[in-house]
């Protein structure tokens, strides 16, 4: 397409670079303490008698270590998903036609796919990162930052009144039963004891890694089929 633009795809790189020094200084100090517990290093040194006690030493600590943990993964996940959709927004901007209003049981990210496809005549099928892998990032963002679930008892989905971790919503576990952005233990416990329901949200190191990818040359081709 002709006419001056913008490479989006700077910016975006530069946010993704940024995103992966942040979520390794904001979540150290959580694995730091669980490794500490989990090895008996200072200040986390088990002095009881072993006769006197069931459970193990600095449970609770480890317990609030590994949610503060989960949590800062959860802020960093809704950060990702946010660059994408500033990268898409603004490549939106630049083009001389507009998306549609979404269509009942549509998203802002069906209208924008069908807008590339249908108007600007982007290839999905050609594209080197699936639109599910890149739909289940915006569903995961969308039940962290609106809450996925309702009280016990609503529509099926599920509540922890007392954690500000998010689960899936029902919708988002029935959409993807074997989630990339779902906490692996947890999915692992479901399996085996065949009863499966939407578990927590998580973003390891290794799935951030493979998230940053996928965004990266997801939004590369849109670039490169609209620009070059």
């Amino acid at each position: 397409m002709e006419g001056f633009q913008v490479n989006q795809l700077v910016f975006l790189k530069d946010k993704t670079d940024f995103l992966r020094a942040f979520y390794q200084l904001t979540t150290e100090p959580f694995t730091e303490i669980k490794r500490k517990i989990d090895v008996g290093g200072e200040p986390f040194v088990d002095r009881r008698d072993p006769e006197d006690y069931d459970e193990p030493a600095f449970l609770d600590e480890w317990l609030e270590a590994d949610e503060g943990l989960k949590l800062q993964q959860q802020v960093c996940l809704n950060l990702l998903q946010r660059s994408l959709r500033e990268f898409l927004d603004m490549t939106v901007e630049q083009l001389p036609i507009k998306p549609e209003k979404p269509k009942k049981g549509e998203s802002w990210f069906d209208s924008y796919t069908t807008l590339f496809r249908e108007k600007v005549g982007v290839d999905w099928d050609k594209s080197p990162v699936p639109l599910s892998r890149i739909q289940e990032l915006t569903i995961a963002r969308n039940c962290i930052q609106h809450g996925g679930q309702k009280p016990y008892g609503g529509a099926g989905d599920v509540l922890d009144s007392h954690s500000l971790l998010k689960r899936q919503s029902s919708d988002y576990h029935e959409r993807f039963p074997d989630a990339f952005f779902a906490d692996e233990f947890e999915k692992q416990i479901w399996k085996s004891h065949e009863y499966p329901q939407p578990v927590t949200i998580s973003l390891t190191p290794k799935k951030l890694e493979v998230a940053i990818n996928d965004i990266l040359a997801f939004c590369r081709y849109i670039h490169d089929a609209l620009w070059v």
